[in-house]
């Protein structure tokens, strides 16, 4: 496996991926392959490694020690952010650490970073009620605004795709249409900020993600994106839903250093949309059985509605709650 990833890396390969642990034999080997390389993704599909109730948790169990390992063991405990534990992720999922694709033809699928339509959106829909004294319609017109944005850019890449696919020997297999923030901007946490104080009032407290409208907001996200692929006749694949993660959206980022949202929080707003809990930095000794529980959630989520989540937690080695 490292000179897999030596030659990948020798390559200018950035991201490769192993695709999923489906058997509880081998979850002790996660550890091994994250922390002796460093292109190398994987992730521990619970889904398949589950075989009745009696063993979910005990299955959660060993992947919560692989997350602590991990942490522990790889350089400033940043390994993490290479592995995640998931449960009804189907292939053709194009973001890592998930990505796998099951053997036959080959094919590719397009993953977006789409924070900043949301933040388009959000802002334009707030400015015009302000202006019109509509607080109440700010939902329903940052929904019409974001279909309008989705509608045009998917179309736009999906017309990309075809012509690669004409062009090479590789089947288009869709696009993974997730609202999944850039660095650039102010976040995706921000647009919900904005959007809920819109509605409650600027001299409110509890504007953030993580307050009420929260779940409301997620699933007209998530309705939007599917929305306008349907209508425009787009493929989708993966999760193509809202992505939350901490610590890649600047605006989460600030939301979680305030204290406006826990884990589980996310993991409610993740009911409505896609994903589930991604990058949030939890104390270094967390627990086994807490990390345990919080991954039997999110499997419990996603089997009871049939809906791909994953669960990537970034345990912080010395970190304590409450830590800056």
């Amino acid at each position: 496996i490292c000179l897999v990833d030596s030659i990948l890396e020798k390559e200018g390969v950035a991201f490769a991926s192993v695709g999923p642990i489906t058997d509880t034999k081998h979850i002790g080997l996660a550890k091994e392959i994250v922390c002796k390389t460093k292109i190398l993704n994987l992730s521990v599909a619970l889904d398949k490694c589950i075989t009745n109730s009696s063993s979910s948790l005990a299955v959660c169990l060993e992947a919560a020690q692989a997350v602590k390992d991990i942490a522990h063991e790889s350089s400033g405990g940043l390994g993490n952010f290479r592995f995640c534990v998931t449960s009804c992720v189907k292939s053709g999922v194009p973001f890592f650490p998930t990505s796998f694709f099951e053997s036959g033809a080959k094919r590719f699928a397009i993953g977006l970073e789409s924070g900043l339509l949301l933040e388009k959106a959000a802002t334009e829909a707030v400015l015009e009620c302000e202006k019109d004294g509509t607080s109440f319609n700010v939902l329903q017109k940052c929904e019409e605004k974001l279909k309008d944005l989705y509608r045009k850019y998917l179309v736009l890449v999906q017309d990309a795709c075809l012509i690669v696919e004409t062009e090479s020997e590789f089947r288009y297999a869709g696009i993974d249409g997730s609202m999944n923030p850039s660095l650039s901007g102010s976040g995706i946490g921000s647009a919900f900020h904005n959007l809920l104080a819109c509605v409650k009032g600027k001299e409110q407290r509890g504007n953030d993600i993580g307050s009420t409208g929260s779940v409301a907001i997620s699933y007209i996200i998530t309705n939007s994106i599917r929305s306008a692929a349907e209508n425009a006749n787009v493929q989708l694949t993966g999760y193509s839903g809202l992505m939350l993660p901490q610590l890649e959206d600047k605006g989460l980022a600030a939301a979680g250093v305030k204290g406006a949202f826990k884990v589980s929080d996310l993991l409610l707003c993740s009911a409505v949309c896609g994903v589930g809990i991604d990058t949030v930095p939890v104390a270094g000794d967390v627990s086994q059985e807490n990390l345990a529980l919080l991954l039997l959630d999110m499997h419990c989520l996603a089997s009871k509605w049939s809906k791909p989540l994953s669960c990537r937690v970034m345990p912080v080695p010395q970190g304590r709650v409450g830590d800056m």
